[in-house]
């Protein structure tokens, strides 16, 4: 079995100490530890637990992966996907559509796939603990105020002409990519409608 904790480099040019991901502040020279939590999507297969991608991005559970060299910039892709220009030309949506950190490459079975990581995805980043939860689906959280909901869907019909354009406004229509934060509409990912 693999460990789901994750060893993190302090973001501190001058140290780089190892750190563990329950800490909140380097062992060595005492500067805030940054944890950023990630959304993995177009994997091949499933991504596994306790497993290092790309020498960098810790897999926590599901999609959820941990950058363990936050200080670092992800590393550029030699071409940009398709898929993600909608991210791209959404961008000015970041508090509902998460934004693309970096690009993965990966092979399996001689197939190569990319692998997106988007920030900003709605993910509670662990404070205390070193786990990262998804945020509540929308129709778990549906049973809150009338208010609230007419809120939730104003957001949604404000998102449905710009993710139209995209061709990806499907995305809206798809329960489990419909996250709230509070009083926030947030999309898990982007999802291509179907031709």
């Amino acid at each position: 079995m693999h460990s789901t904790s994750a060893s993190i480099h302090c973001p501190n040019p001058l140290c780089q100490t190892l750190n563990l991901e329950s800490q909140r502040f380097c062992q060595q020279c005492r500067t805030p530890l940054q944890k950023r939590y990630l959304w993995a999507v177009g994997a091949a297969e499933p991504l596994v637990p306790g497993t290092l991608l790309y020498d960098r991005y810790w897999v926590k559970q599901d999609a959820i992966v941990l950058d363990t060299q936050p200080a670092l910039s992800p590393m550029p892709p030699e071409r940009i996907p398709g898929r993600v220009q909608p991210y791209l030309r959404l961008s000015a949506y970041s508090l509902h559509v998460p934004q693309v950190y970096g690009i993965v490459p990966m092979s399996v079975a001689h197939t190569e796939a990319d692998v997106l990581l988007l920030e900003h995805a709605p993910i509670y980043e662990a404070d205390t603990s070193a786990e990262a939860t998804l945020m509540p689906e929308l129709a778990a959280a549906w049973g809150h105020s009338a208010l609230r909901q007419l809120n939730w869907l104003w957001q949604i019909a404000q998102l449905w002409e710009p993710l139209s354009r995209e061709g990806v406004a499907s995305t809206l229509l798809t329960p489990t990519l419909l996250r709230v934060e509070g009083s926030l509409v947030r999309l898990l990912e982007l999802r291509p409608d179907r031709s």
